[in-house]
């Protein structure tokens, strides 16, 4: 007898799943799961146009106590039924497979269960039974009893009035008080370009995520073209002084000379013998005006006249040859002094722009990328750190339109960065309502009905204080923060409600 055998279908749940709805915002619609767990959902009442394998990005939102915790992420479609879909997460980083694991884990582990729509800690007190019967109330008894009764009362009192602070308290935060984890550590970035037009990198004195001081260097070029034209301008800085020093030695040798003749001192300067010199013309061109006005009065004759005038004009000619001889001289001293500080000048440019080899820190910040590595080859303009600067660091804040009408620029807001377990007072300096609302694509706004379940307003934040803009200088971006903006204004508060309403 031939026994037949069935074997059920593998399972295809590789996590626990939990039916403790929860919600998924996804192509502008609100639904609520049957069941899901770390990997996945599954849903009904579906009326959108998705296919399987198709990857669609949602936003998952666990009602937990009268809070929303919330994240984006991508799902991909695995089963697709009627009006029922199920979906695979996709990307979910370490923060968000936690949120997911604590939340499956108390709710199978029976401290969290659903209430009204929301997941809440559950509280279970535990009452011994008397295992023996009662005996007869003696007066004693009685009188312990009533006391005791009193006591309770007087507790229950007390524990009447904590509870109506308690709801005051939580009134407060919920009406007072905006309370939101979409917050995110932000500070802009600057790519700092190579400075050589063809080179390659000599030195790389800093690591990726490493911070430095404004100033500090981060990496040295190598330029060979210009270390060329800096080692030419050289040698015409030297050859320039060469021939300065030259002039200079005929100069003096010419000043000495001339004053020897003058009967002025061998120390004489060029200054002295050139006044001497023009002196000298000056009393051979008096000699010449003094023999025509002999001749006029009959003084000398003719003759006398002609050979006193040939002498002194031959005189005042030698005179003016040696004047104009020795300021070409002069000006020869100072062309080769005027090239020289050009050679110079110029040298000192080179230097300069060898100096601007060394790619240095703009501001205090962080090292975020290194684009190049030792003895790479590099261009100018060629990308070389991705630098993230720290005196311009804040915290953004991403809010629905609703949220947004709640807030205004100067609001007093508590943040609290969870990874570093601190707290940073700061206030509203900007609130965004442009950015998310163009399309990148077209350059268009989209509008705000379009937009109402989605993260489109950015709060941005700036510390108060010094010692709170401190608390953020080393604190990576991208990291989480948690916001608490108090809202205290009345005409807001109505507005608020309005909105939510």
């Amino acid at each position: 007898m031939t026994v037949e055998v069935k074997y059920a279908s593998p399972s295809q749940r590789r996590h626990y799943r939990v039916t403790t709805p929860i919600n998924i915002d996804m192509e502008g619609a609100t639904y609520s799961t049957e069941n899901w767990s770390i990997s996945g959902f599954r849903l009904a009442g579906y009326d959108g146009k998705v296919t399987i394998n198709q990857v669609i990005p949602l936003r998952v939102r666990i009602p937990f106590q009268g809070f929303d915790i919330s994240f984006i992420t991508n799902a991909k479609i695995v089963r697709l039924q009627d009006d029922v879909i199920a979906g695979e997460f996709q990307g979910l980083n370490e923060r968000e497979h936690e949120v997911l694991k604590s939340f499956i884990t108390g709710i199978v582990g029976g401290e969290m269960a659903e209430v009204g729509g929301i997941i809440r800690r559950l509280d279970v007190p535990v009452t011994p039974a008397m295992l023996q019967p009662y005996k007869d109330v003696t007066q004693e008894e009685s009188a312990r009893e009533a006391f005791n009764r009193k006591m309770i009362s007087v507790i229950y009192i007390f524990a009447g009035i904590a509870l109506t602070a308690f709801l005051v308290l939580i009134l407060y935060v919920n009406i007072f008080q905006l309370r939101t984890t979409t917050g995110v550590v932000f500070s802009p970035t600057e790519t700092l370009n190579a400075p050589v037009t063809t080179g390659d990198v000599t030195n790389i004195s800093v690591k990726e995520n490493q911070y430095v001081k404004a100033g500090t260097a981060l990496m040295d070029f190598n330029d060979p073209k210009l270390l060329h034209d800096t080692e030419a301008s050289q040698l015409l800085v030297n050859q320039a002084t060469a021939n300065r020093l030259h002039a200079e030695e005929q100069l003096a040798s010419q000043t000495k000379q001339l004053a020897i003749g003058a009967h002025l001192s061998p120390k004489s300067s060029a200054n002295t013998v050139l006044q001497s010199m023009q002196k000298q013309l000056g009393v051979q061109q008096a000699g010449l005006s003094r023999n025509a006005d002999l001749l006029k009065s009959g003084v000398i004759s003719h003759s006398i006249y002609d050979l006193r005038n040939l002498t002194y004009q031959q005189a005042a000619q030698n005179v003016q040859r040696q004047v104009e001889d020795f300021n070409n001289l002069i000006s020869a001293v100072q062309a080769t002094k005027d090239l020289e500080t050009a050679a110079i000048n110029q040298l000192a440019t080179l230097k300069a722009q060898r100096n601007l080899l060394t790619l240095k820190a703009p501001a205090d910040g962080r090292v975020v990328k290194l684009f190049v590595s030792d003895h790479s080859g590099v261009q100018y303009g060629k990308p070389a750190v991705l630098f993230e600067r720290s005196d311009t660091k804040q915290v953004r804040v991403y809010l629905t339109q609703a949220d947004s009408m709640s807030v205004a620029v100067g609001d007093v807001t508590k943040i609290y960065l969870p990874d570093y377990n601190s707290h940073v007072h700061m206030h509203v300096a900007e609130i965004d309502h442009i950015t998310a609302t163009i399309d990148p694509r077209t350059g268009v706004y989209t509008g705000w009905d379009n937009r109402a379940l989605d993260l489109s307003v950015i709060l941005i934040l700036q510390a108060d204080t010094k010692q709170d803009a401190d608390k953020l200088l080393y604190v990576s971006s991208g990291k989480p923060a948690f916001a608490v903006v108090n809202i205290h204004p009345v005409e807001r508060l109505i507005n608020r409600l309005l909105v939510n309403d």
